[in-house]
């Protein structure tokens, strides 16, 4: 579980039918020295009482060999996804 308050940004068609949500995490603890010898990131998993977001496009961002946040995009290929 990450404790990391993310940035969000939601882009949408205009006919309303696709859009893209962008998390970006400043600093995550899974990129901590602790944390990230338990294994590799595989995606990134949204679970509450609605029900549950799940996008295996996930990218680390590095500054001078250094560790500084992940980027997660998910699609959303249909209205009801919104």
């Amino acid at each position: 579980n990450e404790e990391v308050i993310r940035e969000v940004r939601l882009t949408r068609s205009r006919d309303g039918s696709t859009g893209t949500a962008t998390f970006r995490f400043a600093n995550p603890k899974v990129l901590d020295g602790e944390t990230s010898s338990k294994g590799t990131i595989t995606g990134m998993y949204l679970i509450d009482e609605e029900g549950e977001v799940v996008t295996r496009d996930v990218n680390a961002r590095f500054v001078n060999g250094k560790p500084q946040g992940i980027e997660a995009i998910y699609v959303m290929s249909e209205k009801k996804n919104w």
